[in-house]
């Protein structure tokens, strides 16, 4: 990684910052955009051959063979598998009903149990997650109710 190759000016293009926050240029197509727009724009500097990006296989998705063989017990024994467990695209907020809850939940445990205050900072982020995933399907629920009446 090559830090300083994509620059404020490339973020530009697809997002208005605001006082208040940021907002996506391309609503319809980056919705909850932060990955995607990046992608977006790490695409469009590889077709310009601004840059290169090597793949490297190091991850597996929740619900692979792999995900499913590993044992909650290994792991408090200090034993992880070799790779990284991906649930994008799979990903529920409340993430007791992904693929693999538990490994989820058992590290989400173990890092609040690590962290000073730890179990208000947790409670205090669940019930932000639910504010927050209420109030975005409460817009969405509005602005698709205004795209309908267009």
């Amino acid at each position: 990684i090559t830090p300083g190759l994509i620059d404020e000016n490339e973020f530009l293009k697809v997002i208005n910052p605001k006082a208040d926050g940021i907002t996506e240029k391309f609503e319809d197509v980056f919705r909850y955009a932060d990955q995607g727009l990046i992608n977006y724009i790490v695409g469009l500097m590889i077709n310009k051959k601004l840059i290169k990006v090597q793949y490297n296989d190091f991850w597996e998705w929740s619900e692979s063979e792999n995900t499913r063989k590993i044992k909650l017990e290994d792991l408090k024994l200090g034993k992880s598998p070799k790779f990284i467990i991906h649930w994008a695209g799979t990903k529920q907020l409340f993430f007791l009903n992904n693929t693999r809850s538990d490994l989820i939940k058992y590290f989400y445990d173990e890092y609040y149990k690590k962290v000073k205050f730890g179990n208000w900072k947790k409670f205090r982020e669940m019930f932000e997650l639910r504010l927050i995933a209420s109030l975005k399907t409460f817009k969405h629920s509005i602005i698709n109710k205004i795209r309908t009446k267009k």
